[in-house]
């Protein structure tokens, strides 16, 4: 495996010793199940978290890690194996060997979309759960995802008052309607607090590219942009933006400064607790099914995508302002799509007018 193998053996140890019914031997490269510890009465639900990328991307899928690894600890009836790079493992197959294991519910936590229709109509009795998707994938495929747009608003806000040279980068993954809904919710902010400004487009078409994200930022430094941000999933935008000297937002993850200590302003700061929890919830207590019907959507009000604490160097000014628009938002007092309805959302592929991007020359 990676080089960075060592590191997740250490913390998968250590969470491993802790938490008692995770089990985390997954982690090290073993693309199939094993069998749940018996440690007191056998888990009333088993759990396979199959991840799309490694742990150490300090992002998307270890946020993702992080929490299931806290379900574990906090229902003494669920065991939870997890798997890294599962697709690049083998992805159907991968899957497959959960639910010939009996799993009780499997999440493929950022891909799988394709593939899961067909493999559940195996497995009716497995609960598949598709990170990243929206609406019902069938029967028994329920889909979840973040509210982005609305912490995505709140960064474009932070942007927009913090560039001087009215220039502000990035760097996407794919253009994907999603993706372009978070680009335009992060683009109405910067228009919220400098309607002059303009947000450069520089496409990574990776999720997870170390070499290529890191292009991308330089490229859009090289620019002229003096604030950065990104929507794929490793470290390397933050470092990229350090050694730059641009200004940084980091996105689908947590707190960056320690990769960019003096450009890092704030970060989109994903807690996939909340919604993790009450999916476990629902297929213990049986109101999958229902509620599978609306499917999980979570934002700012379920604490699920927040905008994370703004460094010392966001003037206290911008703080107040930023806070008080995340206020209004979370008592229902501004919406950021205003008359677009969630299915719309997930079907945006035009560009707000501060954008600047060419899809055929990025």
């Amino acid at each position: 495996m990676r080089g960075m193998l060592i590191w997740i053996t250490a913390v998968a140890t250590i969470l491993g010793f802790a938490l008692g019914p995770a089990i985390v031997e997954g982690l090290r490269g073993e693309a199939g199940p094993e069998e749940a510890p018996q440690v007191g009465e056998a888990p009333e639900v088993r759990m396979a978290m199959l991840h799309y990328g490694p742990i150490e991307d300090a992002g998307w899928t270890y946020q993702g890690y992080v929490a299931a690894q806290k379900l574990a600890e906090t229902f003494a009836w669920l065991a939870v194996e997890e798997v890294e790079d599962a697709l690049s493992q083998g992805g159907d197959a991968v899957i497959r060997r959960y639910a010939d294991a009996g799993y009780d519910l499997i999440f493929t936590h950022g891909w799988g979309s394709d593939l899961l229709p067909a493999i559940a109509s195996a497995y009716p009795d497995i609960v598949f759960m598709c990170g990243g998707a929206h609406g019902r994938l069938a029967p028994n495929v329920g889909t979840y995802y973040g509210r982005t747009h609305e912490a995505r608003f709140l960064a474009g806000m932070v942007a927009g008052r913090m560039t001087e040279s009215g220039l502000i980068g990035y760097a996407p993954s794919y253009p994907l309607p999603r993706v372009i809904a978070g680009i335009n919710a992060f683009a109405r902010g910067v228009a919220a607090t400098n309607p002059e400004a303009t947000v450069e487009i520089a496409w990574v078409n990776e999720w997870y590219d170390p070499v290529r994200e890191a292009e991308a930022i330089s490229d859009l430094i090289a620019r002229g942009c003096d604030v950065v941000t990104h929507d794929s999933d490793s470290f390397s935008c933050a470092e990229a933006a350090e050694e730059g000297g641009a200004l940084y937002i980091a996105s689908h993850a947590q707190d960056m400064s320690t990769y960019s200590p003096s450009v890092y302003l704030t970060a989109l700061d994903w807690n996939w607790l909340p919604l993790f929890t009450d999916v476990v919830l629902a297929v213990r207590d049986g109101t999958w099914e229902s509620d599978a019907d609306e499917g999980w959507w979570y934002g700012l009000p379920e604490g699920c995508v927040t905008l994370a604490p703004m460094s010392n160097l966001v003037p206290e000014a911008v703080r107040q302002e930023v806070d008080a628009r995340r206020d209004e938002i979370l008592r229902g007092e501004f919406v950021v799509f205003p008359g677009l309805t969630d299915e719309e959302l997930w079907q945006v592929e035009t560009f707000e007018p501060n954008v600047v991007s060419n899809l055929a020359e990025d």
